[in-house]
């Protein structure tokens, strides 16, 4: 880690400059002959939230998460993921929980919350056998796998246990040897490329070659989400859901990207693009999502989104976002947690939550809306709302969104994803501490300022998102405004650092009204699509003029 602090208060813009400085060690990129990415996410616990973001956070601990455990029977003493034998314990459901509950606990610095994750951690490690898997021996399925295997990520960048890393290989060793006698199906066949993300993330720490292999084979077991995304053939695949599954769609459009890193290719490079666009021409909302009750349900307002499909969409931009350094997308991240995700909750802050949302809604009521899964509790707010599968997974939105926020860059320095009032201590240079403090209440304000203190002036560049709605962005560096900052794209101060510089970030705001489906229009003043949505014959069919709010669904299997 680096050893020099300094604090630095920003604003958001985006434009591109580039700064030499000598080569850091202190957050691992991508080792041959994986492809170089620009930004590499910063270890969990970096970034602190403040303002209304830590506000947010708190509600969360003092609510729906910090009361999970007492309202939900998979989550008691007698869970599977705790050696127990609950009803439905022994598959997603913990292991969504603790994803979410590692990473709050961390982002907070929150003791108590660091002691109810550890007994889940301590549970899965210890649960390992002699041959490498691990888990509740009731269920053996791989996905539910891939979700713990984020919570153990998390954890160990956030404390460095050294059991985790053993561990890991272990695991990967034993499915490298068992995927071809039992090859992923169904949820673990559409989420594959979060077990591929983990792989790469411990390539990167051990050079172990067989890790590309596995990954490989991951691929190869998957769904071609990069052939589905660009080709637009989510409807394609007859009784076979999975492929149209809004929540499987939002986990698995950063599945190219990530195996990008491994492939070179640039048709998985430029999937991502793709299949956003043609989901937003068919499914798209103007939260920045695409439709799904649970399945894609076109571009009615009074179709909904899963609140599942809200937190997974954000991760997969935040993941995206640093592969490819596509300012569109950190646009695109914004809108959907500015809007999407506190529409999935009470005002009071995360203590209950909607299945589904809608974005014309005008009341919540029970009962049958003609959606292509129903519950019929899906548009009431409640700890009990819909499927149990989101109640589980809610909780990694806004810690995941924050521990993302920044990102340290390939050319040692730092950059700004997503804006919001923060701080965080991170290397620079060659191993420099610096703390930096963005002081905003942005989305609420135009403005973003950033206060550098540092104990001896550091040379690296920092790099700023300048959102593509920004039509007259500035940045000022020390009160001189810079010149070539440019609207959708990364702006980069390349300059020697020293206590007390200040950079300001000014994105004026103006309101803007966007034609949406039926002769409606939205307004806003961020990054609201401007595709004209073009409804399907099918979803005009089935939705009628309600309002009420959705999300995602389990069909079957689930």
């Amino acid at each position: 880690m680096f050893k020099k602090r300094f604090t630095l208060l920003l604003f958001a813009t985006g434009c591109v400059a580039l700064l030499s400085v000598a080569e850091d060690t202190s957050y691992i990129a991508n080792r041959a002959p994986l492809g170089a990415a620009p930004f590499t996410l910063l270890p969990t616990g970096t970034v602190k939230p403040d303002g209304w973001l830590r506000t947010m956070l708190e509600f969360q601990r003092d609510g729906a998460t910090g009361a999970a455990e007492s309202l939900y029977s998979e989550l008691g003493a007698n869970s599977a993921w705790l050696g127990g034998t609950a009803d439905s314990s022994d598959w997603e459901r913990p292991p969504y929980y603790v994803k979410g509950l590692v990473t709050l606990a961390y982002v907070l610095d929150d003791a108590n919350l660091k002691a109810k994750a550890q007994k889940w951690i301590d549970w899965a490690i210890h649960s390992q056998r002699p041959d490498g898997s691990f888990g509740p021996t009731s269920n053996n399925d791989w996905w539910p796998r891939m979700v713990m295997l984020y919570a153990l990520k998390d954890y160990y960048e956030a404390t460095q246990d050294a059991r985790v890393i053993p561990f890991l290989t272990s695991y990967f060793s034993y499915q490298s040897s068992h995927l071809s006698g039992t090859p992923l199906q169904e949820w673990g066949k559409s989420r594959a490329g979060d077990n591929i993300d983990i792989v790469l993330w411990l390539y990167n720490k051990t050079g172990t070659a067989s890790l590309l292999a596995l990954a490989d084979t991951l691929r190869a077991q998957a769904y071609d989400w990069t052939t589905v995304l660009t080709s637009n053939t989510f409807t394609a695949f007859g009784a076979d859901f999975q492929p149209k599954h809004n929540v499987n769609v939002s986990e698995a459009i950063k599945m190219p990207a990530i195996y990008s890193q491994r492939s070179n290719a640039a048709a998985d490079r430029g999937a991502f693009r793709a299949g956003d666009a043609n989901l937003a021409r068919d499914h798209g909302h103007v939260t920045g999502l695409s439709s799904g009750t649970e399945m894609l349900a076109g571009t009615s307002s009074i179709q909904g989104i899963e609140t599942c499909a809200v937190v997974e969409r954000m991760q997969s931009n935040e993941e995206a976002l640093a592969i490819l350094g596509d300012s569109y997308i950190g646009d695109q991240l914004e809108t959907i947690a500015f809007n999407a995700l506190p529409a999935q909750f009470d005002k009071a802050g995360i203590h209950v939550h909607q299945y589904y949302s809608l974005p014309n809604q005008v009341q919540s009521v029970p009962g049958d809306h003609l959606y292509e899964q129903e519950y019929s509790n899906g548009l009431m707010p409640s700890p009990f709302s819909g499927f149990p599968c989101c109640r589980f997974n809610m909780h990694m939105g806004w810690p995941y969104f924050v521990k993302n926020m920044w990102a340290a860059t390939s050319d040692n320095g730092l950059a700004v994803l997503t804006y919001g009032p923060s701080h965080l201590t991170a290397n620079v240079a060659t191993g420099v501490p610096v703390t930096i403090l963005e002081v905003t209440n942005y989305p609420f304000e135009d403005q973003v300022r950033f206060a550098i203190r540092a104990s001896t002036p550091v040379a690296f560049p920092l790099k700023l998102r300048i959102p593509a709605w920004a039509a007259t962005p500035t940045v000022l560096v020390n009160g001189a405004a810079q010149t070539g900052v440019v609207s959708g794209s990364f702006f980069t101060v390349s300059r020697t650092w020293s206590n007390g510089d200040t950079v300001t970030v000014n994105l004026p705001m103006v309101i803007r009204a966007v034609p949406r489906i039926n002769n409606s229009v939205a307004t806003g003043s961020s990054s609201i699509r401007q595709t004209r949505a073009r409804p399907s014959p099918s979803t005009r069919a089935r939705c009628r003029p309600t309002t009420t709010r959705s999300c995602r669904r389990r069909p079957r299997s689930r």
